[in-house]
């Protein structure tokens, strides 16, 4: 597979890609701007086309006009589980404001009407495990299993805190996400540094823990890429992705010698032989080849 940083150009902030065959899917961030949540086509991860829209319809979204910039929807996750697309989001303003999920059979849409999360915060993750179990790497840094049969309801005595896996005084966090290679799996967050600024931007990275069990206990493991070696400013944010049998690390990135703002960008990770993650080394545009 061969591709090139930035993957897609332009203003695309909070990339999240899943694949499925031969075809990949990409969704981020629309903010004020409706339709809400662009969706994109690839065969090659190059060559990206738009396809459509998640949210098309009143009735999936309530936009808050004259609203800040950068408000209402935030931080899209798709996932396909068994014929079915989810992307689940937050809405951070509006009547309906919180989280929820859209499906579509067809990913060109249409997308469902709304399915509610009784959770706060923003930048939920859905997780399908091999024994058909779904999980929400939740905003406010829990993880719970949800019930298959309504998504909207939390299966009893399944939430665990996993903030206190993390290491002391980092904090905030945003974008949990959860993953699975080789029976180990990987607890994705995204930390901004207090109200430090460098540059005009917030140093940000990408940490991650480990466990044998969904829900814990969580060991935390370090650092997969961080914004803090990159001169142009902005804060990161993505996960980590499977494909071809390598894993990837997706995030929005400012690419300022080629004139882009949180572009998505995408590179590759190495894992050691007891499956931790090695620091991902992230690149501009030069390109990246793997089998």
């Amino acid at each position: 597979m061969q591709y090139q940083n930035p993957i897609l150009s332009g203003f695309h902030p909070d990339p999240s890609i899943c694949r499925v065959g031969k075809d990949f899917y990409l969704v981020t961030s629309s903010f004020e701007y409706f339709p809400g949540i662009p969706i994109f086509h690839s065969r090659d991860l190059v060559h990206w086309e738009q396809i459509g829209h998640c949210l098309t319809r009143n009735s999936q979204v309530h936009l808050v006009t004259g609203a800040p910039n950068c408000l209402n929807i935030y931080a899209p996750t798709i996932r396909y589980h068994e014929g079915t697309f989810y992307v689940v989001v937050t809405n951070v303003t509006g009547d309906n404001h919180g989280n929820f999920i859209v499906t579509a059979t067809d990913p060109a849409g249409e997308w469902s009407e709304p399915i509610p999360l009784p959770f706060a915060g923003i930048d939920p993750s859905l997780f399908f495990d091999d024994d058909g179990k779904v999980y929400l790497a939740s905003p406010k840094f829990f993880i719970c299993r949800l019930d298959p049969s309504d998504y909207s309801r939390v299966m009893p005595e399944t939430c665990r805190d996993v903030t206190q896996y993390m290491p002391v005084g980092d904090e905030p966090f945003e974008g949990p996400s959860l993953r699975k290679r080789n029976g180990i799996y990987y607890y994705i967050y995204i930390q901004n540094k207090g109200n430090i600024e460098r540059d005009g931007a917030v140093p940000t990275l990408m940490g991650y823990m480990t466990a044998e069990n969904p829900l814990g206990p969580y060991t935390y493991r370090g650092v997969i890429v961080t914004n803090y070696d990159y001169p142009a400013s902005g804060n990161i944010h993505g996960s980590i992705e499977p494909f071809d049998g390598q894993w990837y690390v997706s995030y929005h990135m400012p690419v300022s010698e080629l004139g882009l703002t949180r572009a998505a960008c995408l590179d590759r990770i190495q894992f050691d032989d007891d499956g931790m993650i090695r620091r991902a080394e992230p690149t501009r545009s030069e390109e990246h080849t793997s089998a």
